[in-house]
């Protein structure tokens, strides 16, 4: 009987100390054996705007590449996009209406390995590489979590208001080789001067899922969901404060996954 009981309970000792073992190595790019990693990207995003008449639907599709300067530097940026419009059909479903295709764009320059990014740029850019790549630059256990500070800058009918929070980086642990990350995104700290008499909306919120290869250094996929908001309150001629629609919805998912590494 004690030897029947005894194989379980290691197991179930191994599975415990197991999972507060750290990932072998940090969460951290590797740009010393690679010159170039393209992912392939989609993105769909549903607006809704009931002021400027609904809702309205778009796709893009790329090939999002980190292309690796020497081993401290890549820039990361878009090639081959087509824009494809969005409308409803007789029976209210979207279809594809029309694709463009646009020039190769520069996303951000000088991404380190540890998630950074060289030199004075915008918060935008900073914000858009941690919820696209969110590098923590440590090892960690299942169920450790990093927040990585962001600030997004709103324009809201000529008003400039800075909305700040965190992307919350969770290890939730390792499958077929690969570290598995959620993350919880927040951004909706912020504050309007008193001398201001109108209100304001904004913020940004969503989650991701991500499978990182800490051996090779590099995002092997990535599933992000984004909602967006943002908008105000207007003051009418009789200094009546009424709300009005003047809000807009953003759903956005982004999909993207490692095609090849050169």
């Amino acid at each position: 009987m004690q030897r029947k009981l005894l194989v379980p309970l290691l197991l179930i000792s191994f599975l415990l100390i197991a999972a507060t073992l750290p990932t072998k190595k940090p969460i951290r790019w590797n740009f010393n054996d690679y010159t170039k990693l393209t992912y392939d990207y989609r993105q769909s995003i549903s607006t809704d705007m009931s002021f400027m008449g609904g809702k309205q639907q778009s796709l893009m599709t790329a090939k999002l590449l980190v292309k690796i300067k020497d081993k401290e530097f890549a820039d990361v940026l878009f090639t081959d996009i087509q824009s494809i419009g969005m409308s409803k059909d007789s029976l209210g479903n979207y279809v594809a209406t029309d694709t463009t295709s646009m020039p190769n764009t520069i996303l951000f320059q000088d991404l380190k390995p540890d998630g950074t990014i060289d030199g004075h740029i915008q918060q935008s850019s900073v914000m858009l590489a941690r919820t696209l790549f969110p590098i923590t630059n440590k090892k960690m256990k299942v169920g450790d979590t990093v927040g990585l500070k962001m600030s997004m800058p709103f324009n809201i009918f000529g008003s400039a208001i800075n909305v700040k929070g965190f992307n919350h980086v969770t290890y939730v642990g390792s499958e077929n080789g690969f570290e598995k990350l959620n993350t919880v995104i927040d951004v909706s700290d912020y504050t309007i001067p008193e001398e201001i008499n109108q209100d304001y909306l904004c913020y940004l919120k969503g989650n991701s899922r991500f499978s990182f290869d800490a051996d090779k250094g590099l995002f092997k996929e990535g599933t992000i969901n984004l909602n967006l908001g943002m908008g105000t309150t207007i003051t009418d001629s009789t200094m009546v404060k009424k709300t009005t629609n003047m809000m807009m919805d953003m759903d956005t998912e982004i999909n993207f996954k490692l095609m090849k590494a050169e």
